[in-house]
């Protein structure tokens, strides 16, 4: 790992510590049962794992679950109480994301005129139609984004082995 690494814990009482190393993040979490997180940033990419017994994530909605199955699908050989690694992204910005690509689309429709603005304005109306249908509830949404948000599921030998060289 790069040897300008700094790791963050954060523990249930919010306390934060700071460390050199995922090893040495990993070995802080293995003494202190409150921390919760351990997170990192490598240039663009962001690292936010959190600890999480299976039975833990059985109370997860579906879409999490499905999506926790392709990324390790020896899950649901384990015992509730194995401890898994899950790297979920904090993604209140992927509702903004999808507003955005509809709004920049329709503004580059509008400014090339490839169509009338009337046309521009039905297909902006009807895209945002399919947004709804998509995510009817503010719970869809967000059990839809919860799942978009987890890149990664290891057992604690994995992540020690990927991370904690």
């Amino acid at each position: 790992m790069d040897s300008t690494l700094e790791v963050q814990t954060r523990s249930e009482c919010g306390e934060l510590q700071f460390f050199d190393s995922v090893a040495k993040a990993h070995k802080a979490y293995l003494d202190d049962s409150s921390i919760w997180k351990i997170s990192w940033s490598v240039g663009n990419k962001h690292h936010r794992f959190r600890p999480l017994s299976i039975s833990e994530l059985l109370a997860w909605s579906n879409l999490s679950l499905q999506k926790i199955r392709s990324l390790l699908p020896q899950f649901d050989k384990l015992a509730n109480s194995t401890i898994l690694w899950v790297d979920q992204l904090v993604c209140g910005k992927l509702w903004c994301e999808e507003i955005g690509e509809i709004s920049t689309k329709f503004t580059q429709m509008t400014i090339s005129n490839q169509v009338t603005m009337k046309e521009a304005d039905e297909w902006y109306r009807e895209e945002m139609r399919k947004l709804q249908k998509k995510f009817p509830t503010e719970k869809d949404y967000e059990e839809w984004s919860d799942a978009q948000c987890i890149m990664e599921v290891l057992t604690d030998v994995m992540f020690r082995a990927k991370y904690c060289v």
